[in-house]
This record gives structure tokens, C-alpha cells and sequence, in this order.
């Protein structure tokens, strides 16, 4: 540290050296030493010229003729700046409401005074009405801020494990609620009926992967960045629910744990603060990845396979069957495996599963957090994503690689289908459709300059790229490989070597073409539809976005600030996002082909390879709904009349999501039940009731019954007590509002996507 406060007087021998170094730093291709190295020179050499006509960094940059690298470091070199960490203890949080409250009405006190004592105009009149507008939306703010900060930096519990008995409350026929014998995890039920149905007869397992808390140490971390901290809930169909919590052991986690402190940057965070030039090279010499899987639970192979095998001695059948994993997953990293049934973390996708280990090498892989399942195929697909940088051409504007893997029920590769795009781009989520991997065309662009930045720890990865909205976005479709029947039960029953494992690499790729620019980060139902040859492609879409401060993250003043992100349109960096439905028309030109068979063995692409056939878009709607996200439905694949979203939409903003939104998505009729101040609500999930065809099996639905025929849930964080709780709706009666809430125990972070599995108890 002293050698910073009082360097030595080094000085460059000559200026032809500092042209060789300026040289060297333009091409980018040196080592990151290098960089760091140089940029210390340049500090030594401001330092030594401080006392003479050198006012500041800028000045020196202009008289050395360096500009390059000092360019980079030349605000946090003159900034004076000292931050303090923002954090709102549990026990403040009341306090600091009641002091929002005392302000509000001290507000309305001095307008009442004002009003009484002073003769206005009209046009003072509305400069009153507008500053009390803005006090509210301020105060308002504040609140969302307070909501989203308690939320966000809870402290999580390790192996958490407890029982509620359901049907444990005493009704009052005159009450509205009924409110169970336990003050630690209360019941409020407002349709018994209703409520006793679901606590019966729901037999299965919830899984939902979320944040840890944002806090490691005395540092605030991005919440993509967060640790993983996987929750259960198993119900017996009894009424009793389990309640299981952990968090996701990935070798990351257990280091920083150990030591109390960040250890790696990330991309969208930082160790320390980066305004002086000791924060700046500790931040350079951090490690850029952060392989938290902290996004997605889902299980594989399936869980009704493992049913059929569990008791079955027979080592030819039984030698080489996998019992079910629970695989969560971030974008950006390796898929972990854990144990379904405790919760604890087995390793590496590629650890636990051998023969995986070289389609997943570890700490080589990164793949997209989100997978998808054909319960048509019984196939489960996951996708790979690599950034080509500087990438592939003349151009050196950056590519990505995307390799999509169909596995079946024993974790045997199926197929492997490669595409490198023609463009930079960014991407979460995609879709599967009976034919095709639908991918969102985010155009973005790569800043060249910030790259130089984040290498040298002077800024955060969100600044290396940002979106292109000067160019239009699009939807690339990658046809599916169509291996034999997995339905079969001779393919079953065929051994590894004996089954088609396709490779297909650059297929030919259907690009469609939007008629402006959109970031989509979640897709609703995508399906292809049987008698008018339609591609159906629901979209959660943002039309104009800024990276940076996702989630209200300022990793500088090291709060939350989720209004600044997601306030009205014009004033933050990100709209609230909007549901867009496309209709795709896939007519061939040259024939059309049944879409319900499957090619023959010897055939290796798509019929459309052989076919002039340019899809287009026939249709596109902005859904009259109140903006939304995070859809869910219920199966991949598959037509789908209803979803479900988080609604978006707050009279200060967005964001942090207060909101439950049904949605048909055939005659757009929705029904939004809004969770209040201080309740930031879950991804829901749909709960089919159970039927006599579906008691025998785990996967599936019923083609006879109706779709919307369930339950809904969601884990609503209530910020103001301070709790967790389970909130239930009947579906076909969404709009009558929730059945019943179930205390879970203490507020936990966020939680992400999750996935249910009927009938499986693990």
C-alpha cells in the first residue's frame, strides 16, 4: 500500500518507449500483466509531474500524448469519492417504515399549511399538485427500494427442514379466514372447500431455485450472481407439506463461505470498490466467472422411471439406470446435481454422470440456465453457449456458439445440434417447439474500449457489450434432429451403441425478421400448430434495454435501487417488459410434410433443407395485459391456451414484481391479483388436479381433460413481517382470489424458476 502513496521516481528512458508500449496496448493481444504494468507507469510518471504545470490526470494525458490505457483509469484516478455500503438490518426495517410513514404526513401537513396561509394561482396549483405527485412517487420509491433491499439481502439457512400440517387451523364460520393453531407457521384460508381439495388430493414435488442472500462479507453482490439456494416443497397429498431448504454447494461457494469475502468478481460485480488504483488491480486479478447455479431446478432423468426400477433386482435392467437428479443451473456455467430428497449437493452434472464428462469437461462448459423437456419425445434438452471473442470474419464484432444436446431418460445423448450465429448477440432463455430450437436474435454490439476497462478492473462486464437498437431483432429457427421413436419400447429398450446419436453442425438456420428491435428475455408458449401450419411464438419482450443495474444492483454505491432500473418508460434503464405474440406461416413451397411422423433413419436433416421455404411472420400483437415476465405453462411443445406470469407494474415503476397475472392467450382475457406494498411475489406454478389416468404416471397430461384444470402457487416474500409464505389459488376461479396462504417460517431471497413434478415424492 505505501509504495502507492509514495512511488518511486520512475521515469520512461525515452518517448519512442512510450510509443512501443501504446503500440502494444492498441493491438489488445498482450497479457493482462501487461496491461496493469504499463498502466502503473503511467500512475508513477502523473505522480512525479503532479508538483510541476500538471494539474490532473487529464492534463498529464494530454502532455504525455498517452491516452489509451490512462483513458481508463482517469476518472477513478481524480475521483475523491468515498462510498458507504447501504444495507436495512431486519430488526431497522419497522422502524424506517414508520419514519416513510411520519414523513408522508408531514408532507401532507405542510400542503395543508401552505394551501391555508398562502393565496395561489392557478399555475401554483398545479406546481403543488405536481411536486405532491413526485413526493409520492418518491416515497413510493423508497418503499420499493426498502422492499427489494430486505428481500434481496436476507440471510439464508443451511439445510432448513420442517412439517406443516395443512389441515391444522380452526375455522370461524364468522370469519372471513381461518387462521391455524400455530403462530409460527399460520394458515389463513378463505375457501375451505377449495383449499381442503388441494391439501388432499395435490400428491407431488415443487422444487424452485432462487438467490442466497446478496451479501458475502462486508460485500453486496449482483443477484444473477448470488449463490444458489434450492427449495421443496413435497406434498403428500395428506395434508402435510415439507419444507426443505439448502444451499447450492458449488466449489465457489464453499471458498467464499470459508473466507467471508468475495473471491471472484464476476462479470457483474466487483471485490472492492474500483475508484482507486489499489481497488482497480485487486478487481483485475479477481477471477471473471461466477459459477453460482442459481436459476433453474429440474429433474432428470424422470422421476416415474425411477419408480418402475426401484425394486427391480434384475441387473440387466437394472445395471445402468440413473435414478433422478435435481440439476440446477445459471447462465454462464456448469450444471450441478443434487440430491432430490435432502437437497445436498452431489457435484457436477459431468461428476455425477461419467460419460457426461466430455460434453460437460469441468470448469470448460457454460450453458444457458434455462433447459426444456418434450414430453412428445420424453426427451430433456439443454444448450451450451460459448461467446466468440473477437469471433469468426473480417468484421471481429463477436459471434456465439450454440450447442443444443437432447438427452434421453438415462442421460444418453440422443442428438447434438451445433449453430455459430452470423452476429454478436445475447440471449437467456429459448424455446422448443415440435420442429425447432427458437432463439432470439438480442442484437448487441461489443465495446471494444470497455473491454480494455473490465480487463483492467476499472468497470463491470455489463459495460463490455451493450444492445444494438439501431437494428432490427429476429428469430432463428434450428431444426430439431427427429431420432427414432423414444416412445418406442424397442428403442427403449436398444443399449447406448445400438441408438442414433445425430451430430449436426451449422444446420440450415430459418432466420425471420422482425420489423424492429426487441430483448427478449422470456418465452411464453412456442408450438406449431397441426392444420394451418402456423409457428405460435409467445414473447416476453423489453423494446429498449440498458445493462447495467439489473434488479436495481449499483455495485458503485453498493444498494438497490430498483426504480432507477425499472421505472416508467423514458426515466429508467430498462421498460417494463410486454407480451408480444407472433404467428409464424410455415408453409413449404414445394410440399408439406406430416408433421406427426417421424423421418426415416437414414434421413438427417429436416425436410425444409431440401425445400425453398422461407417462413414469415404472418401476425404480430402487443397482448392488451399489464406488462409481464417470467411465464409459465403447462408443457413445452404442446398448444397452450393459459399462463401464468409475474406482473410488472407499480405506480413508481416495475420492479421488484408485486403482481400474479392468468392470461388466456386465445381471447386475451386476464385476471391480475396484486400482492400489495412490501410483498414481492414468485414465479407461479401450475398444479394439475389429479385425474385416474394421471395417478399411474408422472409426465404428461390428459388430453381429455382441461387444460386450466388446477391449482396455482407462488412463494409471496413479505418484507414488512418478515416471512415467507405459500399463496394458492384454484385456477378456474383465479379471479375470486387466493384459497388460502401457508406461512412457510422467515423471509428468504428471491426466488427464480422451479418446476413440478406430479406424483413424485422423493
Amino acid at each position: 500500500m505505501a509504495m502507492f502513496r509514495q512511488p518511486m521516481r520512475l521515469t520512461p528512458s525515452s518517448s519512442h518507449y512510450k510509443a512501443e508500449m501504446f503500440k502494444q496496448y492498441s493491438m489488445f493481444s498482450s497479457m493482462r500483466s501487461f496491461f496493469i504494468l504499463t498502466t502503473i507507469l503511467i500512475v508513477l510518471e502523473y505522480n512525479k509531474n503532479n508538483n510541476n504545470n500538471v494539474n490532473n490526470v487529464n492534463d498529464y494525458i494530454r502532455t504525455s500524448g498517452i491516452i489509451g490505457i490512462a483513458n481508463a483509469f482517469a476518472p477513478i484516478l481524480n475521483s475523491k469519492k468515498h462510498y458507504d455500503i447501504v444495507v436495512i438490518p431486519s430488526h431497522r426495517f419497522h422502524r424506517r417504515r414508520r419514519i416513510l410513514n411520519s414523513n408522508l404526513m408531514m408532507i401532507h401537513e405542510d400542503s395543508m399549511t401552505s394551501t391555508t396561509t398562502t393565496k395561489t394561482t392557478k399555475s401554483s396549483k398545479k406546481k403543488d399538485i405536481i411536486d405532491s405527485d413526485d413526493s409520492k412517487k418518491h416515497l413510493r420509491s423508497k418503499m420499493a427500494k426498502e422492499t427489494w433491499s430486505t428481500v434481496a439481502l436476507q440471510s439464508t439457512i443451511e439445510n432448513h427442514r420442517c412439517t406443516i400440517n395443512l389441515l391444522d387451523y380452526d375455522y370461524d364460520d364468522t370469519s372471513t379466514t381461518s387462521t391455524s393453531s400455530s403462530t409460527k407457521t399460520k394458515t389463513k384460508v378463505y375457501n375451505p372447500k377449495l383449499f381442503m381439495e388441494f391439501a388432499t388430493s395435490i400428491k407431488g414435488t415443487y422444487f424452485i431455485n432462487g438467490l442466497s442472500s446478496c451479501r458475502i462479507g462486508d460485500r453486496l453482490v449482483h443477484p444473477f450472481e448470488a449463490h444458489g439456494y434450492i427449495k421443496s416443497l413435497v406434498l403428500d397429498g395428506k395434508g402435510n407439506l415439507e419444507y426443505n431448504g439448502n444451499i447450492v454447494q458449488t466449489p465457489l461457494n464453499s471458498k467464499e463461505r470459508m473466507q467471508n469475502r468475495m473471491l471472484h468478481r464476476g462479470v457483474m460485480s466487483t471485490i472492492t470498490d474500483n475508484d482507486s488504483l489499489w481497488g482497480s488491480l485487486q478487481n483485475a486479478f479477481s477471477p471473471t466467472d461466477r459459477d453460482t447455479a442459481n436459476l433453474t431446478a429440474d429433474i432428470w432423468p424422470p422421476p416415474h422411471k425411477k419408480n418402475n426400477i426401484k425394486n427391480n433386482n434384475d441387473k440387466n435392467n437394472n445395471n445402468n439406470k440413473l435414478d433422478p437428479l435435481l440439476i440446477v443451473c445459471t447462465d454462464n456455467g456448469e450444471p450441478y446435481a443434487l440430491d432430490p430428497s435432502t437437497l445436498q449437493t452431489k457435484g457436477r452434472l459431468s461428476e455425477v454422470v461419467p460419460k457426461l464428462s466430455t460434453l460437460f469437461p469441468p470448469n470448460e462448459t457454460k450453458c444457458l440456465a434455462h433447459t426444456r423437456y418434450d414430453p412428445h419425445k420424453n426427451t430433456f434438452v439443454m444448450c451450451k453457449m460459448n461467446m466468440l471473442i473477437p469471433g469468426q470474419g473480417q468484421n471481429f464484432k463477436g459471434n456465439v456458439q450454440l450447442q443444443f444436446v437432447e438427452f434421453d431418460d438415462n442421460f444418453d445423448i440422443l442428438s447434438t445440434t451445433t449453430h455459430t450465429t452470423d452476429r454478436f448477440m445475447v440471449l437467456h432463455d429459448w424455446a422448443l417447439s415440435q420442429h425447432y430450437y427458437v432463439v432470439p436474435q438480442n442484437p448487441a454490439v461489443l465495446n471494444w474500449e470497455n473491454i480494455a476497462k473490465f480487463t483492467m478492473g476499472t468497470t463491470v462486464g455489463t459495460d463490455v457489450f451493450s444492445m444494438e437498437e439501431d437494428c432490427n431483432s429476429a428469430f432463428l429457427l434450428i431444426p430439431r434432429p427427429s431420432p427414432s421413436n423414444n416412445n418406442d419400447d424397442d428403442f427403449q429398450n436398444k443399449t447406448k451403441n445400438q441408438k442414433q446419436n445425430k451430430h449436426h453442425h451449422n444446420p440450415n438456420v430459418l432466420k425471420v425478421p422482425c420489423d424492429t428491435f426487441f430483448n427478449c428475455f422470456h418465452f411464453g408458449p412456442v408450438f406449431e400448430t397441426k392444420d394451418t401450419n402456423e409457428l405460435i411464438i409467445n414473447a416476453c419482450v423489453f423494446d429498449s434495454y440498458t445493462f447495467g443495474g439489473e434488479m436495481g444492483f449499483d455495485g458503485v454505491t453498493q444498494q438497490f435501487d430498483p426504480i432507477r432500473w425499472g421505472s416508467v418508460p423514458g426515466d429508467g434503464l430498462a421498460p417494463p417488459p410486454q407480451l408480444d405474440q407472433y404467428v409464424l406461416n410455415m408453409k413449404r413451397t414445394t410440399h408439406d410434410r406430416n408433421h406427426d411422423n417421424d423421418m426415416n433413419d437414414n434421413d438427417d436433416v429436416d425436410d425444409n433443407h431440401n425445400n425453398s421455404f422461407s417462413p414469415s411472420i404472418k401476425s404480430k400483437t402487443r397482448v392488451p395485459v399489464i406488462p409481464v415476465d417470467m411465464p409459465t405453462f403447462l408443457s413445452d411443445a404442446t398448444p397452450c391456451q393459459y399462463s401464468y406470469f409475474l406482473g410488472a407494474s407499480r405506480p413508481e415503476g416495475w420492479f421488484p414484481f408485486r403482481q400474479i397475472v392468468k392470461l388466456n392467450l386465445t381471447t386475451h382475457q386476464s385476471f391480475v391479483y396484486d400482492a400489495g406494498d412490501h410483498q414481492v411475489v414468485s414465479e407461479p406454478m401450475f398444479l394439475p388436479r389429479p385425474t385416474p389416468s394421471s395417478s399411474s404416471s408422472s409426465t404428461g397430461a390428459d388430453e381429455q381433460r382441461d387444460e386450466d384444470d388446477g391449482f396455482v402457487i407462488s412463494i409471496v416474500h413479505d418484507a414488512r413481517d418478515h416471512i415467507a409464505k405459500l399463496v394458492i389459488w384454484d385456477s378456474p376461479t383465479f379471479e375470486n382470489g387466493p384459497i388460502a396462504e401457508c406461512t412457510l417460517g422467515d423471509l428468504i431471497p428471491w426466488c427464480v424458476h422451479g418446476s413440478f413434478y406430479p406424483n413424485y415424492i422423493p
